[in-house]
């Protein structure tokens, strides 16, 4: 079975991967480019020069976590919440699907961040630092995402549902500011960074406290016995020009409502990963501005079977 299930796994996803894209209800892979190149943007803003090799070392460090081929091993969701914050009703007690969870090594990601994380604060050499920061810059970004944040299952059978979040296109741009920079490097620990993004996230739509903003009412945290949200409806539209037409009960989206909702998620992802990257900065041996040699280690921070099945303590 070791043998068969990896190469079952993998058929199954390069059938979803002919039917669909792989970036459903997630920042692209250009996307994740586009922010951690500005948070570099921001860094250098607040008189912390990078190397142009380290930015690109970065960006290619998050976008390989998206490969198609390490899905089928980690999902990118979070572990279940276990925040006194949340009653009990919204805590998932774990991530399944009876035929997609058989299909995965990890159903959420805890295992594989805490291994980025611990990299970052105990690593002597500054290529595993600042490959390891790189990688863990996939996931604070996908913090902000509510389908990551909730999480609302994806992809969603052969129809792969997306809600458009992504559509960065018809985003407000946003100015860095000196409060940016005070935020950044006032950055002591980067232990909860993912959590913070997360329940900011859940707040910002509505489903921690107070009034749900009527873009919030899209999704909803009514968690089912496989630990999921879901959406309200069976719409694809969030964040396109259409907006969202869902039923009577909810109101119309447009795309006011989208820039008004993801615009400041795309802030937030900006500046916590420009304190992930400043952090891992202050971690490493090398300056900002020299790193750019990185050898071979940062293949040890790419997901592989054999690296999660080590993890999880098989081998």
């Amino acid at each position: 079975m070791n043998i068969i299930k990896p190469f079952i796994v993998r058929t199954i996803w390069l059938c979803i991967a002919i039917f669909g894209s792989a970036t459903t209800s997630a920042y692209s892979i250009s996307n994740h480019e586009r922010l951690t190149r500005s948070a570099v943007d921001l860094l250098e803003y607040c008189a912390v020069p990078i190397h142009q090799a380290l930015e690109d070392h970065l960006v290619k460090m998050n976008v390989k976590q998206d490969d198609l081929h390490r899905k089928p091993i980690l999902w990118h969701f979070p572990p279940p919440i276990r925040n006194d914050r949340l009653d009990e009703s919204a805590r998932a007690k774990s991530w399944s699907r009876p035929f997609a969870s058989w299909l995965v090594l990890r159903t959420d990601f805890g295992l594989w961040t805490d291994y980025l994380h611990s990299t970052i604060e105990n690593a002597t050499d500054d290529p595993d630092i600042l490959s390891a920061a790189g990688a863990l810059l996939h996931f604070v970004q996908d913090m902000v995402v509510p389908a990551h944040a909730i999480p609302v299952f994806h992809p969603a059978g052969f129809t792969l549902k997306s809600d458009g979040f992504d559509d960065w296109s018809i985003f407000h741009d946003f100015q860095f500011s000196s409060a940016d920079c005070n935020a950044v490097k006032a950055t002591r620990s980067i232990a909860t960074i993912l959590e913070d993004n997360r329940l900011t996230t859940l707040e910002r739509i509505g489903m921690l406290e107070g009034e749900v903003p009527k873009w919030g009412k899209h999704w909803t945290f009514a968690h089912t016995d496989k630990g999921f949200g879901e959406y309200h409806c069976g719409s694809d539209a969030f964040g396109t020009d259409g907006g969202l037409n869902c039923d009577d009960a909810l109101p119309h989206l447009t795309r006011e409502d989208f820039i008004e909702a993801a615009t400041p998620q795309a802030r937030l992802a900006v500046v916590s990963s420009a304190k992930v990257i400043f952090y891992a900065l202050k971690q490493a041996k090398c300056a900002p501005d020299k790193c750019n040699d990185w050898g071979d280690v940062w293949r040890n921070y790419l997901v592989t079977t054999k690296r999660i099945e080590r993890l999880m303590g098989r081998r």
